[in-house]
């Protein structure tokens, strides 16, 4: 008998996020930053982004994750790719705009042209 996680992915993730910051009003306002929370087959378990010390976003490795002066900012096009690389769908094919966060993806091969080869081998 198979896991209740070992087929479906799950992706949760808001409009928009809220400022630290209290505003002049007393409350806060519109932040263009949000998260997402991805659960299911073919995800790798982490956290994979950055910000700095103001809470202002900062770019990461694709590949870990992880800060990086030489990466990218992570853009949502970037999580959407990740998604179709999860159960091999290619990337490029259906989100070109976007790089695969290669990191989310378990299993992840990079190929020579630098996208993800498929990890489930079926849809």
């Amino acid at each position: 008998m198979a896991g209740i996680l070992d087929d479906p992915l799950v992706m949760v993730v808001s409009e928009m996020g809220r400022t630290s910051v209290i505003n002049e009003l007393g409350g806060t306002d519109h932040w263009p930053f949000t998260s997402a929370l991805l659960i299911g087959a073919g995800v790798r378990p982490g956290v994979y982004s950055a910000t700095d010390a103001t809470l202002r976003k900062r770019a990461i490795d694709l590949d870990t994750g992880a800060a990086s002066e030489s990466g990218r900012a992570l853009q949502i096009k970037d999580l959407l790719a990740a998604l179709a690389a999860i159960p091999g769908v290619d990337a490029a094919e259906l989100r070109p705009e976007g790089e695969v966060l290669r990191a989310v993806v378990a299993g992840a091969t990079q190929s020579l042209d630098g996208r993800v080869g498929g990890t489930r081998g079926r849809l």
